[in-house]
C-alpha cells in the first residue's frame, strides 16, 4: 500500500505505523525463504499459514482500513480536538467536538487538519 502521509509529510499514526512494521517483516521473511506457520499444531484445528497468505490478509484490512478514512483523514490519536490523557493510558479519550469517548484509532471526517491525514 502506498502511505500517503509519508509522501505528504503529515503526521504518521502509531495506526498507520503498525501496518507499515508488518508489512515489512512479511517482506523480509519472505524473502529470506520463510514459508509460514502452523498454529494450534497437533490439534484437530491445526492450520498452516504462509506469509504470502498473512501479506494478502494485510492488505485486504489496510483496505477496509482505508475505506474508514483512517490513513486519509488520520484516526484520533493524531487529532487536535482529542484528548486522550485521561483513560486507558492513550487507548480511548474525549473529543473536543462531541464529548464523547473514542477509541485512538478511531476516524471521523472533523480531523484537525494540523493533526495528520491528507484529507480525501
Amino acid at each position: 500500500m502506498t502511505h500517503l502521509n509519508i509522501e505528504k509529510g503529515k503526521t504518521i499514526s502509531d495506526y498507520e505505523a503498525f501496518f507499515i512494521l508488518v508489512e515489512k517483516l512479511i517482506k523480509e521473511k519472505t524473502e529470506q525463504g520463510a514459508k509460514g506457520i502452523v498454529i494450534a499444531k497437533g490439534q484437530p484445528n491445526e492450520k498452516k499459514f504462509t506469509y504470502i497468505q498473512a501479506a494478502l490478509v494485510l492488505q485486504r484490512i489496510e483496505s477496509t482500513e482505508a475505506m474508514q478514512g483512517k490513513f486519509s483523514f488520520g484516526v484520533c490519536q493524531t487529532c487536535h480536538n482529542y484528548n486522550c490523557s485521561s483513560y486507558n493510558g492513550g487507548i480511548l479519550g474525549v473529543c473536543k467536538l462531541d464529548n464523547k469517548k473514542h477509541d485512538c484509532f478511531e476516524s471521523c471526517d472533523k480531523h484537525s487538519k494540523e493533526g495528520g491525514g491528507f484529507g480525501i
